[in-house]
């Protein structure tokens, strides 16, 4: 009973607390797609960077989604240079989260990001074999 009360009281305030942001919507999945975007993008980013950069301290990558979803909000919410449609602002965010992450990597926990070669098989072999090397020098 004290659980469904701790959880139940705070969710209402957050519910109410809400309901300005609702009262000026054209329509609410209008509003659905703004709220949902504002995570989607950053999210996106440091999926791009896992999955492209080799050496990227997790932490950056956390910072940058953070940096992503305050920087979409206000794109969204508050600020829309030259008129642009709230899509063609998240492939900005997207582009700028991803700047950011290996920005704060290089120059926050100073590692060095690499680009991850996908070329041959012989190529894939020695990836993992530095790989192996770095793991090694590590210990």
């Amino acid at each position: 009973m004290r659980t469904a009360f701790g959880v139940d009281v705070p969710l209402n305030i957050l519910a109410n607390g809400m309901v300005p942001c609702y009262a000026h919507a054209e329509s609410i999945i209008n509003l659905l797609q703004h709220l949902n975007g504002l995570a989607f993008m950053p999210i996106l980013a440091a999926f791009v960077v896992g999955l492209l950069f080799r050496y990227v301290d997790a932490r950056a990558a956390i910072a940058a989604d953070l940096f992503g979803i305050g920087f979409c909000g206000l794109l969204s919410f508050e600020w829309q240079p030259y008129g642009l449609h709230y899509i063609h602002l998240q492939a900005i965010n997207l582009f700028l989260t991803i700047g950011v992450a290996l920005a704060i990597n290089r120059y926050g926990f100073c590692k060095l990001a690499t680009l991850v070669r996908m070329c041959t098989k012989e190529g894939r072999a020695s990836l993992i074999l530095e790989d192996l090397d770095v793991m090694q020098a590590e210990k």
